[in-house]
């Protein structure tokens, strides 16, 4: 329903990423990065060292803000920008 602050919400994990994020160089730098840029939620990527943001918009600028953010503590990074789809996972055969 793009009820954006219910995921930023959702998303405030107080189990692992207290304790995996500091210990990631750059990755709080790179999460308050993003939601300077406009990101709605952020967090990391499974376990980590992967992170993702969510946004209706700006996001080449939280993606390059993240990247950015990875440089200064000394890491090479990247990021993609992806799709969503409104009709999630379908199964098409059993074949």
């Amino acid at each position: 329903n793009q009820d954006y602050n219910l995921l930023a919400r959702a998303m405030a994990d107080r189990i692992h990423e207290p304790y995996r994020l500091p210990i990631i160089p750059g990755a709080l730098a790179a999460r308050q990065a993003a939601l300077c840029a406009g990101a709605a939620a952020v967090s990391l990527s499974g376990a980590g060292p992967g992170m993702i943001a969510f946004s209706a918009n700006h996001h080449e600028q939280i993606g390059q803000a993240m990247v950015n953010a990875f440089a200064v503590a000394g890491l090479a990074s990247r990021f993609w920008t992806l799709d969503t789809l409104d009709d999630g996972a379908t199964l098409t055969s059993l074949a």
